[in-house]
């Protein structure tokens, strides 16, 4: 069986293929006016919207704090006192008291 010569050649031109290259990461060219920085206002979230195990706010379902009836899926909001009422101090705990969850390894 003798060599292909087609593939002795691309063998040796291989090596001198350029490859394709990414421009460096920077300001734009032609860019020189000076960006402005956006402040974005500050939120908080407070227990005022707590009422016994009711919360009618929560960060559950999205990044912002929303209505709970604004929340387009299905979430369950766990509140303090509850968590003190049931005696739950771990989330295996607090699983038995959950829908749709699972708690493993309790004694």
């Amino acid at each position: 069986m003798q060599p292909r010569p087609t593939l002795f050649v691309s063998l040796l031109l291989a090596p001198l293929l350029a490859a394709q290259t990414v421009p460096p990461a920077g300001p734009a060219a032609g860019s020189t006016a000076q960006q402005e920085v956006l402040e974005l206002s500050p939120f908080q979230v407070t227990a005022e919207a707590f009422k016994g195990y009711y919360a009618s706010q929560t960060l559950a379902g999205s990044r912002l704090k929303m209505n709970v009836d604004e929340i387009a899926s299905s979430v369950q909001i766990i509140t303090p006192e509850f968590m003190q009422d049931v005696g739950a101090t771990n989330l295996n705990q607090l699983f038995l008291f959950t829908t749709s969850t699972e708690a493993s390894g309790i004694n």
